[in-house]
């Protein structure tokens, strides 16, 4: 799925300890370090994937979440694949 968030070389360059681009496959609360965030609250909270940078396709990328997500509700995931 790499080649779809970072497609291409200069991409890499963001995925630098300290630089709040996601070095790690996890998730939080407003914690721009995170690969998955919830940001706000209420009505106004939603969920960011912040694996993409702005040089990826955003349909590729998209469609690419979207079966990551199905296949770990599927398969019952447990957060073990990525660590």
């Amino acid at each position: 799925m790499a080649p779809l968030y970072a497609p291409t070389g200069k991409s890499y360059k963001r995925f630098q300890p300290h630089s709040f681009a996601p070095t790690r496959c996890n998730w939080g609360f407003d914690h721009r370090g995170c690969a998955i965030r919830v940001t706000g609250h209420g009505n106004g909270a939603h969920l960011e994937v912040r694996l993409a940078g702005a040089d990826a396709n955003a349909c590729p990328a998209f469609t690419t979440y979207v079966a990551a997500m199905a296949h770990g509700i599927e398969g019952k995931a447990d957060g073990a694949a990525c660590s």
